[in-house]
């Protein structure tokens, strides 16, 4: 833009020496027309500089960053940066993108590829308006900002209930609902939990006091350490899991390491697994590999656990 500057001055500088020596007035003509170029360049560039908007739209397929303006033919250029932070992988990526502009709205699509698993939070970093010359430019104040999640695809391999989970969580299951306390009979108490063989021993009525809460808080812990395909896997295996517990009637307490602080979300059914996703994508992930002591463990390689 600086050698532009520079081009315009000499050239109008050469124009006016040249008319000075010549007294040629289609010289006069030349300058007259160029001064009148630039100002209404200029006056253009500011017309339009009053009444830009930016917002984002966003649809299934593809996101867009829409400009709104209205002006005077010809008005220039718009050089924009957009910045994409990821929340959930703790990166920044940047776009640059520069258009013509004269009036009306124009569409400006966004690069798929800068978006990855997680919560972005779509920003504008920088905005100039340049005039049709190429001369002046006038930076524009941004504050329109979007959040945008990627959600891993979960595909039929992950639909698929596993038979060998499934029998775990089933003999798990059973195994709780068996726990039971040994206590003397009480009015109200139902005959069908007389235990017969301790009450002949003690001879007197005993009764097995089930766990009221036998149905069932398992605890789940997810291993989001490794990187954006790995924690893919994992989330998809995540899926699966609460496919089960829903066939089950059970639920789940999920822990997580978010960098280095430990987190965790109640899971019984699909709703509550979009709920606790939402949560996960939202928080940076796991620095390093540590571990919570838990029932179940679900990492890249698969679902373990439910011994």
């Amino acid at each position: 833009m600086l050698a532009r500057r520079l081009f315009v001055l000499l050239l109008a500088f050469l124009l006016i020496i040249t008319f000075l020596i010549t007294r040629a007035y289609y010289l006069l003509l030349l300058i007259v027309l160029l001064f009148s170029l630039i100002v209404k360049s200029v006056f253009c560039m500011l017309m339009m500089y009053r009444k830009i908007t930016f917002q984002f739209l966003q649809s299934e397929n593809e996101m867009n960053l829409v400009f709104r303006g209205k002006g005077f033919f010809p008005v220039g250029r718009i050089k924009i940066e957009i910045v994409i932070n990821n929340l959930f992988l703790d990166t920044s990526l940047s776009q640059s993108k520069q258009f013509l502009v004269c009036g009306g709205s124009v569409y400006i699509p966004l690069d798929e590829s800068l978006f990855h698993l997680g919560k972005s939070v779509i920003s504008i970093k920088s905005c100039r308006i340049i005039d049709m010359l190429g001369i002046f430019s006038k930076k524009i104040r941004c504050q329109e900002k979007m959040e945008s999640f990627c959600y891993p695809y979960i595909d039929e391999s992950y639909r698929k209930l596993n038979a060998q989970v499934n029998e775990k969580l089933r003999n798990y299951n059973q195994q709780k609902n068996e726990d039971y306390d040994i206590r003397e009979y009480r009015e109200g108490d139902s005959v069908k939990d007389i235990h017969y063989k301790v009450s002949y021993r003690q001879s007197k009525l005993m009764i097995k006091d089930k766990y009221k809460d036998a149905g069932l808080m398992m605890k789940l812990f997810l291993d989001l350490s490794g990187d954006e395909e790995d924690c893919r896997q994992v989330l998809s295996y995540l899926y699966q899991f609460v496919c089960h517990l829903t066939i089950q009637k059970s639920k789940c307490q999920v822990q997580w390491y978010s960098k280095n602080k430990l987190m965790e979300e109640k899971i019984s059914d699909l709703k509550e697994y979009e709920e606790a996703l939402h949560t996960i994508l939202s928080n940076p992930k796991a620095d390093g590999e540590d571990f919570v002591h838990a029932e179940w463990v679900i990492t890249k390689m698969g679902i373990e656990g439910g011994e």
